[in-house]
């Protein structure tokens, strides 16, 4: 019998492997995607039925990997790493400049294809570190809005009174609303609902307490309401 908590070693376990296994992908990815970017820009501008086979599998085999990489990849960071849309961003801002280079040695119009389709990916690649931006800067204000009710609110003790189904013990968990309820300083119940990750099944049961803080000035206004366990089980937890 061990007095190690396995649940909490597992967890640590995978803890210490995560930077390996996103290393490895991202290395793979960003290197895949450029290759077979380039790869299939010279095969348009040599032709394709004057391409070697080398080139022609070397393109094939790249877009395959590429594909492969992109998914392992996506399932690798979800919801754990918050670099990953720039990593995805710049994979495919190497694709389209891949693309893009052997038309353009050859002299080329980027309007002709494939110019204008590695130009869109190089615009995707753009609106998408734009937006991950946009979404880290969002994050950052809600998490020092968060802070300073934690450290000025006032604290009270919630309780758990509505769980979706929770996930299958073999899956990777739920993303999922759960209601809270807490009593003010009024005597006033409340409730609130807060989107959380349910890890694993029955981790998140009716009846669980944890801790919130909200403000006593205004008890009713949901973005001034911190729930302990909802910021401790967010879907984005990773560095």
């Amino acid at each position: 019998m061990s007095i190690t908590d396995p649940v909490a070693a597992r967890r640590a376990r995978q803890a210490r492997r995560r930077p390996v296994r996103r290393a490895v992908v991202t290395v793979v990815l960003l290197a895949t995607s450029l290759v077979a970017g380039a790869s299939w820009g010279w095969v348009h501008v040599i032709g394709f039925e004057e391409a070697g086979a080398g080139l022609s599998t070397t393109a094939f085999v790249a877009s395959l990997l590429a594909w492969f990489s992109f998914l392992v990849f996506s399932i690798v960071t979800f919801g754990s790493w918050r670099a990953a849309p720039f990593v995805l961003a710049l994979a495919l801002l190497l694709l389209g400049g891949g693309l893009l280079w052997p038309g353009l040695q050859a002299g080329e119009s980027v309007l002709a294809f494939p110019g204008w389709l590695a130009l869109l990916f190089v615009v995707l690649a753009a609106a998408l570190a734009t937006a991950a931006s946009v979404g880290m800067a969002r994050r950052a204000r809600r998490e020092e809005s968060d802070r300073l009710v934690r450290a000025g609110g006032t604290e009270a003790v919630a309780t758990v009174t509505a769980v979706p189904p929770g996930p299958d013990p073999g899956s990777r968990g739920l993303w999922a609303r759960v209601a809270f309820t807490f009593t003010d300083l009024a005597g006033t119940r409340r409730w609130v609902e807060r989107s959380l990750l349910i890890r694993e099944a029955g981790d998140v049961r009716v009846g669980d307490t944890t801790r919130l803080w909200y403000d006593a000035r205004e008890p009713g206004n949901d973005r001034l309401i911190v729930v302990e366990l909802a910021v401790e089980n967010a879907l984005r937890v990773g560095r």
